[in-house]
């Protein structure tokens, strides 16, 4: 349990520090965002995600640079699995360009251990919302959360069976259609 809540407290502040740097004006954080030689590759599961969403829209060579896998041309690529970093490896990354190279989606699946629930989800973004449930046909099946980002959407794919973390997608704009269930 304490290991837990040390990892807990190290992502907490992870954001504010995030947070605190990101309050700078629109232009400014453009202008860094764009320059990242994304160099240092992140070491925990928060770091991760934050840095692929902060260089969307994705392309291969920047998730190359940042996840180590080597796509190539247009289409679809799966990785297989990746290490990112000691302690932080994917089952499968998988990104989508159209032919033209258009980004569409990029997803990385989470391995459930440790398992990452719907309540540390929302301590990281707190305005998901369910945007697709289980239909009942089987215990792996998947609630998706999404938070609505300016590039487009951040979706949380957490298993019926377990109530884990299992992946995270991210969708252009104009790609992604799913909308949040009606409150109530």
């Amino acid at each position: 349990m304490r290991r837990a809540t040390h990892w807990v407290l190290a992502a907490l502040s992870l954001i504010l520090l995030t947070t605190a740097c990101a309050a700078g004006d629109d232009e400014r954080a453009d202008n860094s965002r764009e320059g990242t030689t994304m160099t240092d590759r992140p070491t925990d599961l928060w770091q991760l995600i934050s840095a692929v969403a902060a260089q969307a829209p994705l392309t291969n060579d920047k998730l190359n640079t940042l996840l180590g896998t080597r796509f190539e041309g247009t289409g679809r690529h799966d990785s297989g699995p990746t290490t990112v970093t000691d302690g932080l490896e994917l089952p499968n990354v998988t990104n989508f360009s159209r032919d033209n190279g258009d980004w569409v989606f990029s997803s990385l699946d989470i391995g459930a251990e440790p398992c990452v629930g719907l309540d540390e989800v929302k301590a990281h973004y707190g305005d998901v919302e369910m945007t697709a449930a289980p239909s009942g046909h089987s215990l792996e099946e998947r609630y998706l959360w999404t938070s609505q980002q300016p590039w487009g959407a951040l979706n949380f794919a957490i298993r019926e069976r377990d109530r884990c973390l299992v992946g995270v997608s991210l969708y252009t704009a104009g790609e992604y259609k799913n909308k949040p269930f009606p409150k109530g």
